[in-house]
């Protein structure tokens, strides 16, 4: 699993002067990844968590607002948006939807009937339900009836300790912190006005403009290909 030991170790390995030192504490670094890096990743590839809302719990329900209920993240993160919701499985025999799957390929025919029907149906239902996301963390169930209780699945901002980090991306991610250390770094070293360090062992050019620039424009680069790989691939079919 990805930790930002990790992350910061790969930055240090870059970023460092060549007699090893780096002016920023692992803390102070963290808390800046964290707030910048972090939440802009999130941006593109939140977290996905779900919670049970229990419609009869008086401290679930909004106390103001009608057929509105809190959705209350175990860790406390952000809340971006709502991806689906899961009612009561009970409920769709409402529509005729066959709960009992087939138990031989013969009778997969039926049962796929039941489906197709069932979700045909469910729009004209009694049981049928609309539901809305009201930031921060609101959701508005709207039906002619409310069940006692239902799933939600949400997109929510990536845990601080970096455990939703998706595999195939954890690369990125680093990249993506050491662009950000590069502006944070690039900012703070251009304020010595004469473009150097003064050690024991030598003047050290510390270039802190052109390091800015550049972690400025990994960022946009990184970004973009973000931005490319969130979105939802589109299948055509053709005849």
């Amino acid at each position: 699993m990805l930790t930002w030991n990790n992350v910061i170790k790969y930055i240090k390995q870059r970023l460092s002067f060549p007699t090893g030192f780096f002016e920023l504490k692992d803390e102070e670094l963290i808390e800046y990844l964290t707030e910048n890096a972090l939440t802009e990743f999130s941006n593109y590839f939140p977290n996905v968590n779900r919670v049970v809302i229990d419609t009869r719990d008086p401290n679930v329900k909004h106390p103001s607002l009608k057929n509105c209920y809190l959705i209350r993240d175990p860790d406390n993160l952000d809340i971006f948006d709502i991806k689906e919701c899961y009612f009561p499985m009970s409920e769709l025999a409402y529509t005729g939807h066959p709960l009992i799957p087939p138990s031989s390929l013969e009778g997969m025919k039926n049962w796929s009937i039941g489906v197709f029907t069932s979700r045909f149906l469910a729009p004209f239902s009694i049981l049928s339900r609309t539901y809305k996301f009201i930031t921060p963390n609101i959701i508005e169930l709207t039906g002619e009836t409310t069940p006692d209780y239902f799933v939600v699945e949400y997109e929510r901002m990536q845990p601080p300790d970096l455990s939703g980090i998706p595999l195939i991306y954890q690369q990125e991610f680093k990249d993506f912190c050491l662009a950000h250390a590069k502006i944070l770094l690039g900012e703070r070293r251009s304020l010595y006005d004469n473009g150097k360090l003064t050690t024991p062992f030598g003047d050290i050019p510390i270039k802190g403009s052109e390091l800015k620039e550049e972690g400025l424009s990994e960022r946009e680069k990184l970004k973009n290909d973000f931005l490319e790989d969130a979105r939802p691939s589109v299948d055509i079919d053709t005849y």
